[in-house]
């Protein structure tokens, strides 16, 4: 009788995401290898303090392409660690096919909410700062956002195989974006000239793109989870 029973679903033992994995992984190797010199170049040049050599990053066609990859993995990383999540919660069924097209959407939203916030910073630059201190910006911003997906990548493979718990999933998420917005005050101070009253500009820059809008992810998230999904995916 018991071996008639459905066994549960696991991401970590889909073939689906487990080639999907395999396949980012050979993406972010290929990326390493073929651009290693240019990510450690870029990288001398993002923490020095100087403004003159804080302006040195070496942009190429492949700077684009690769920060297009990476942050796609970024965000197929996290929507797959907030899928896994929803499995467990709401326990989906494979005889009832499994709804890869949840991911698929947080995947575009997770995608879509990096550029917007690029959107907004280049119609918050171009207002207030010079054109050649919002590219610098621009650069900077997607440059140390793609190298999120190195760390998202080694969580993901804690949280499906291993026995980590989901609550220092979570604390390692919310540690890799306190580190990230620490990186990105830093590259605001350096990369545009405070004058008086200047931190408190700053610090109303970053709560305009920055807080409120992860603020309205997280919530929507919340409500998807909490309404959407069981409304359309449970059976």
């Amino acid at each position: 009788m018991g071996s008639m029973l459905e066994r549960p679903y696991i991401v970590a033992g889909d073939s689906v995401f487990i080639l999907l994995l395999l396949f980012a992984l050979s993406l972010l190797s290929v990326i390493v290898y073929q651009s290693r010199r240019q990510i450690v170049h870029n990288l001398r040049y993002f923490f020095r303090r100087e403004r003159k050599y804080a302006e040195r990053g070496v942009v190429t066609k492949n700077f684009w392409l690769n920060t297009a990859v990476l942050i796609f993995i970024s965000a197929f990383t996290v929507s797959l660690s907030v899928f896994d999540e929803l499995v467990h919660r709401s326990g989906f069924s494979p005889t009832l096919n499994v709804p890869y097209w949840v991911l698929v959407i947080l995947v575009l939203l997770f995608s879509g909410f990096i550029y917007l916030k690029l959107y907004l910073y280049n119609v918050v630059n171009w207002t207030f700062f010079d054109i050649e201190s919002s590219r610098h910006w621009t650069t900077s911003y997607l440059f140390i956002t793609s190298l999120c997906s190195f760390p998202c990548y080694a969580i993901i493979l804690l949280e499906l195989y291993s026995d980590i718990s989901p609550q220092i999933v979570l604390f390692c998420y919310a540690f890799l974006t306190f580190l990230y917005e620490i990186l990105l005050i830093f590259k605001l101070f350096i990369n545009f000239q405070i004058k008086k009253y200047g931190a408190f500009l700053i610090f109303l820059y970053l709560c305009s793109v920055e807080l409120v809008p992860n603020i309205l992810l997280w919530r929507f998230l919340q409500w998807a989870s909490d309404v959407f999904i069981e409304a359309n995916v449970l059976y």
